[in-house]
């Protein structure tokens, strides 16, 4: 069994380079059985970076989108700045 195991990517924050980031997590994650989103995927806790909870479910859509691995989409496990999608 393969696992990817990442953390804090803290997307949204303006300096995230996440479409580049993104692209080379995909390629990476899908030789992967399962891949584990360590906390801080998002940046939702600092509101001054212009963070909603709309825009965080949608970066956490795409991430889930482009992260997926063998055998299925990532799991989140949610940290201290990801409280706005912790439901």
């Amino acid at each position: 069994m393969r696992y990817l195991i990442i953390s804090d990517l803290h997307l949204g924050h303006r300096s995230t380079r996440f479409p580049r980031a993104l692209a080379n997590l995909a390629r990476v994650a899908e030789r992967c059985d399962r891949v584990i989103v360590n906390g801080d995927a998002l940046n939702t806790f600092d509101r001054r970076e212009g963070e909603t909870v709309e825009r965080a479910r949608e970066h956490l859509a795409v991430l889930s989108a482009g992260l997926a691995a063998r055998e299925g989409a990532p799991c989140f496990v949610t940290g201290n700045h990801d409280p706005l999608i912790s439901e």
